[in-house]
């Protein structure tokens, strides 16, 4: 599974959807040409992922979520 996969079912479960209408969604959209030439593009990844094994992404949220609060904190000192 690419991480893209994991992702979309992870968002997926996050909407409420169910993994049978996740993966009947996924299929459907992998019928389009256009998505499948994208897919057909990219670098196999070394590591599969799992859609509970995203720490990562976690990581650079959280690095993302200390960075905005920075920002705010030195456009306060500016005024």
């Amino acid at each position: 599974m690419t991480s893209f996969e994991a992702g979309f079912i992870k968002y997926a479960e996050e909407c409420g959807l169910s993994y049978e209408k996740t993966v009947y969604t996924f299929k459907r959209a992998m019928e389009h040409p256009a998505a499948l030439a994208m897919f057909k593009e990219l670098p196999e990844e070394e590591a599969p992922q799992v859609p509970g094994n995203l720490e990562a992404l976690s990581s650079l949220l959280q690095q993302q979520l200390v960075h905005d609060d920075m920002e705010g904190a030195a456009k306060k000192i500016q005024l």
